[in-house]
C-alpha cells in the first residue's frame, strides 16, 4: 500500500521505487493512492533482498529438515502441502511466509532462532512493533477497509488507556471528552471486543487468503505472539 503521511512524505510498504504515476483519493483521513510503478531501480533491489532471504531461510530449513532425518514428502503431509512446494521453499523458489516458518520450526521440533539467529528475543521487544506488526498484516489484504479497521482498533484500544489514566488524576477536566466515562467503557469494551470477528467476517475470500507477513517477520511475529502471552500470564517484563 502506497500512502502518503501528514508531512507528505511518499512511502510504500515492503517495497521501494524510484518513480511513480499516482492517482490519489481521500479514503477515512489517510490519502491512500493507487500506483502504477515505474523504473525498475529500488524495487528491483528489493525484490532482490527478498529471493535473497526466501533462499537464505529455505536453505536452513532444508539442513535442519535433513538433520532431523524428516523426507520432504513427510514434511509436506505434515504441513498440508505438496513435496515440490516444499522443494521450492527450501530452494528459494517458493515465498514463503512467516506462518509458514514457524510451522516448518514446529514440524521439525526447532526453534525459529535457529533460523533467523537469537537477535530480538521475547526480553527484546521494542516499542512500537504490536501497531507495526497489525498495520502491516492488514495491509497485505489489500483490503482498505481492513487498514483502516486494524488503525482504528488501536486508536480506541490507546484511548481506553489513555482515558482511564487521564480521569485517575483529579484535576483533569473531564470537559475534555464527550462521552460519559460510564458510556465510554462500555462503547470501547463493545468495540474491542467485536471488532476483529467484524472485520474478519467483511473480507472477500481472495482477501482472507492473502493475508500474511513476509518471511523477515518471521522472528518478530514469533517473539510479538510469546510477549503477549507472557503479558496474559501476567508477565510485563517483555516490553521495554
Amino acid at each position: 500500500m502506497l500512502y502518503i503521511t501528514q508531512n507528505l512524505s511518499i512511502m510504500f510498504i515492503g517495497q521501494s521505487f524510484t518513480y511513480a504515476n499516482l492517482c490519489g483519493i481521500i479514503n477515512k483521513e489517510t490519502i491512500y493512492v493507487k500506483f502504477i510503478i515505474g523504473g525498475s531501480g529500488g524495487y528491483t533491489l528489493k525484490k532482490q533482498e527478498s529471493y535473497a532471504q526466501n533462499r537464505m531461510v529455505g536453505q536452513k530449513l532444508a539442513q535442519i529438515r535433513r538433520q532431523q532425518g524428516i523426507s520432504q514428502l513427510a514434511a509436506a503431509e505434515a504441513l498440508g502441502t505438496t513435496q515440490s512446494n516444499i522443494s521450492q521453499f527450501e530452494h528459494g523458489k517458493r515465498r514463503i511466509s512467516s506462518s509458514v516458518v514457524i510451522q516448518l520450526c514446529r514440524i521439525y521440533n526447532a526453534s525459529p532462532s535457529e533460523i533467523f539467529g537469537t537477535a530480538g528475543l521475547p526480553s527484546d521487544i521494542p516499542p512500537g512493533l504490536a501497531d507495526g506488526l497489525l498495520r502491516e498484516l492488514a495491509e497485505t489484504s489489500g483490503s482498505s477497509e481492513l487498514s483502516f479497521a486494524a488503525d482504528a482498533y488501536i486508536y480506541i484500544a490507546a484511548y481506553r488507556m489513555l482515558r482511564t489514566l487521564y480521569e485517575t488524576n483529579p484535576h483533569n477536566s473531564s470537559e475534555l471528552f464527550s462521552l460519559s466515562s460510564e458510556d465510554a467503557l462500555k462503547a470501547t469494551e463493545e468495540f474491542l471486543r467485536e471488532e476483529p470477528m467484524r472485520a474478519a467476517a467483511a473480507l472477500e475470500p481472495s482477501e482472507r487468503s492473502s493475508i500474511e507477513l513476509p518471511v523477515e517477520k518471521a522472528q518478530e511475529l514469533r517473539n510479538f505472539i510469546a510477549c503477549c502471552e507472557e503479558i496474559i500470564r501476567g508477565n510485563k517484563r517483555c516490553i521495554i
